[in-house]
């Protein structure tokens, strides 16, 4: 399933951009939040569809399978979970003379190696080992204590493929949204700029593909090309040019996005629902 998430800096500060008010820049942690997202990546059980850094929040677009960690070995578990926990010396210098160690050391504790393939399945502690690192390097860096996010992250499924792709243009066109950028090509750390500078003109005709990958095999669920992809976000900039309150399906999803649990057709929206034993469908909303 794809889950729409976004985590905010505490009073949305602008502590991971230029702070308006005392001018300081810290754009370098947005490479921090990106450089640590594309590793964790890698080893949950989660596929980056998209993703916008923004100065005072971020954005995700995630498909998430929790199931998929049944499917790896001890070893896999183990080496996966070492590459988010490794030993360190308490000041979050790394050991890596002592992984080979560690690694022996929990191939013999089956509760050990449970934990970590529970953890690895987990969108909750993903994004745990996503925020707390910045949030420890950024306190460093300020000489201060507390919290840098705010301790909680909205999560929206997304149950149709419409409503994948509207959450996807949402967040891709951030900071077009926000007037930061003009075009898509300087739209920085958004997935829409890495796609366009990773891909090769042939390729806009293939179907979109996860950015980075942390499953066995990747899944096409989503039957559109990057050209098409690129034609939808256009003609939302320019619609929104043409007439500023206009209102995409994108900005729709996330005008309710902090209310709404999930997002798609009146069908899907009952089903999961239903499997949650929920009733309300008041805020349901079709795509």
């Amino acid at each position: 399933m794809y889950y729409h998430l976004v985590s905010r800096c505490v009073r949305q500060s602008y502590l991971c951009g230029i702070d308006r008010r005392t001018g300081q820049n810290f754009n370098h942690r947005r490479g921090w939040i990106l450089q640590k997202l594309r590793k964790l990546c890698r080893l949950f059980t989660v596929e980056l569809a998209a993703y916008s850094i923004m100065s005072n929040h971020f954005h995700l677009v995630l498909r998430y399978d929790p199931q998929a960690n049944k499917e790896w070995s001890d070893e896999e578990v183990v080496d996966r979970w070492l590459q988010v926990v490794p030993p360190n010396d308490g000041h979050g210098r790394i050991l890596f003379d002592r992984i080979p160690e560690r690694r022996l050391q929990m191939l013999e504790e089956p509760a050990a190696i449970n934990h970590a393939r529970e953890q690895l399945g987990s969108l909750s502690t993903f994004m745990k080992f996503l925020k707390q690192p910045i949030a420890t390097a950024a306190n460093r860096e300020d000489q201060c204590s507390g919290h840098f996010f705010e301790e909680r992250f909205y999560s929206g499924a997304l149950l149709t493929a419409e409503a994948v792709v509207a959450s996807m243009a949402y967040v891709d066109l951030n900071p077009i949204r926000a007037k930061i950028a003009d075009t898509l090509e300087q739209s920085d750390f958004t997935s829409i700029q890495e796609r366009i500078h990773i891909n090769h003109p042939d390729s806009l005709q293939a179907a979109i593909a996860p950015l980075v990958s942390g499953l066995e095999e990747t899944r096409r669920d989503l039957p559109i090309t990057l050209k098409t992809y690129l034609n939808i976000l256009r003609a939302q900039i320019q619609a929104t040019q043409v007439d500023p309150t206009s209102q995409s399906m994108a900005a729709k999803i996330a005008s309710v996005g902090k209310y709404q649990r999930a997002h798609g057709n009146e069908p899907a929206l009952k089903h999961w629902l239903g499997e949650r034993q929920m009733r309300n469908l008041e805020k349901a909303l079709p795509t």
